[in-house]
């Protein structure tokens, strides 16, 4: 004869136990088999029910759990991440600030360079070929620096571009001078994007361990404003600081000093 704990069996701790009847009080062999068949049948559904809701239940709670209800309450579950998403801002503004700046000094010709679309094109080779080659290198200083140490130096990088090529102007006249810092600012600023972009996604990366979609997209969301706010910032500057005749640093100097402002308060 076959009996079985039922209520041990919705705890997941059924068990069965088998008691040996005289020859009197014992069924036929059929009987018995028949039984101890429907028995087990009705234990291993009642155990796959118990296990069912053991994991539903364990999924509602580590949902509920690690779910923060608000976009603040994720940010705020996350110690150190709204400098970042602050530094990410301030990086993207400095890039796409810098390309702007970059583009209208050259092509002014009285408060600027009076570079030629050919020659204009020329001076952003060397930016090219930073960017293909860099990303090879990275990941070797990433590992012997760090994430934070590569941001600062890409910060670093582009604060001295923004100070290097409004102070070409005077070097108009000496051709080799002119193109030799050309070349430098464009290299320093593909060394500067690949660095600090890669940096500051592995920084961010490493914080989030839960909603790392929407702090990722937060994150995303940084970068795209800052993108969308940079090129009138930087031409609204320009365009005052070339036409209001005010004196250094506020002439065709503005853009490039703001930016460097930007890029110190970003490291």
């Amino acid at each position: 004869l076959v009996c079985v704990d039922v209520q041990g069996a919705g705890r997941g701790t059924a068990r069965e136990e088998t008691t040996h009847l005289t020859p009197r009080e014992a069924p036929s062999s059929s009987s018995a088999t028949r039984l101890k068949r429907l028995i087990k049948r009705h234990l291993q559904r009642a155990r796959a029910g118990a296990h069912a809701a053991d994991e539903e239940s364990r999924r509602r709670a580590a949902s509920s759990g690690s779910a923060p209800a608000s976009l603040c309450e994720a940010l705020g579950s996350t110690r150190g991440l709204a400098p970042c998403l602050l530094a990410q801002f301030g990086l993207n503004l400095t890039i796409i600030g810098l390309e702007e700046a970059f583009s209208l000094f050259c092509a002014s010709d009285a408060h600027g360079l009076g570079l030629q679309p050919a020659d204009l094109s020329a001076s952003l080779t060397p930016l090219g070929f930073a960017l293909l080659l860099w990303p090879c290198v990275f990941p070797a200083v990433e590992r012997r620096v760090g994430a934070p140490a590569c941001f600062r130096c890409g910060m670093g990088l582009f604060l001295c571009a923004a100070m290097l090529i409004p102070s070409l102007q005077p070097w108009r006249a000496s051709p080799r001078l002119l193109w030799g810092g050309l070349m430098a600012a464009a290299f320093t600023r593909g060394i500067a994007g690949v660095s600090s972009t890669t940096a500051i996604s592995l920084i961010i990366n490493s914080m989030v361990h839960t909603d790392v979609g929407l702090l990722n997209g937060v994150a995303a969301a940084a970068s795209s404003l800052a993108r969308a706010i940079a090129p009138a910032l930087i031409g609204v500057v320009f365009a005052y600081g070339t036409s209001s005749g005010l004196p250094f640093p506020a002439d065709f100097h503005a853009p490039f000093y703001l930016l460097a402002l930007v890029c110190a308060a970003t490291w």
